[in-house]
């Protein structure tokens, strides 16, 4: 990486977590782009080279939190395809227990960016979701049939419940339990034994 490479990063890093700084201590809404070139000492200019707005920076944010996030225990073969996929929402609520505000507002930024498919791509958990199913110690047991589909349902009914938790003011508490129940009636289906037994599964 050349010395201007270099020197594009450390302005992009700083225009990023400046931001971030501010937005959790000001609130999302009440920071200005203003505010944020001030901090970090740039003109208007500058921050618009490397972010078309306030709303990119937040989605460029949640986008590299997700990245850090460990997966790695959702992928236990030895245990079985409901306690894997009920890992990887106590991992994901874990994940975003420290910044539920900001969170909050990376949702509805995300909602109204919604036709960008570049950035909702981003944020959706298909390939996560593969892995878990084929890692998973009764992965035999799940049908081949709508399989895409099936795991497109449960990615957007996550997803939906995670918004909608959100925007009805609910705290990120018992969420985890919120989201084991979506996760269950997606594996057994409405009319199934939602009581663990090994019908309608994914």
């Amino acid at each position: 990486m050349s010395l201007y490479q270099k020197q594009r990063e450390n302005t992009r890093n700083s225009i990023l977590d400046t931001s971030v700084m501010l937005f959790m201590q000001k609130g999302y809404e009440n920071t200005t782009i203003d505010e944020i070139t001030k901090t970090v000492g740039i003109a208007k200019g500058t921050l618009y080279n490397f972010y078309s707005s306030k709303s990119e920076i937040l989605l460029v944010w949640a986008a590299e939190k997700f990245k850090t996030i460990n997966m790695s225990e959702a992928f236990n073969a030895t245990k079985t395809l409901e306690d894997n996929l009920h890992k990887f929402v106590e991992i994901i609520v874990e994940g975003i227990e420290n910044e539920e505000q900001l969170f909050k507002c990376f949702l509805k930024e995300l909602l109204k960016d919604y036709e960008d498919k570049n950035y909702f791509e981003k944020f959706d958990f298909i390939s996560i979701f593969k892995r878990i199913i084929s890692n998973s110690s009764d992965s035999d047991k799940v049908h081949d049939d709508m399989i895409d589909i099936k795991i497109h349902v449960l990615n957007n009914s996550l997803f939906m419940a995670i918004l909608n938790w959100f925007d009805a003011g609910k705290s990120i508490i018992e969420l985890d339990k919120h989201l084991a129940n979506i996760i269950t009636v997606c594996l057994y289906g409405i009319l199934g034994d939602v009581k663990g037994k090994d019908v309608n599964r994914l």
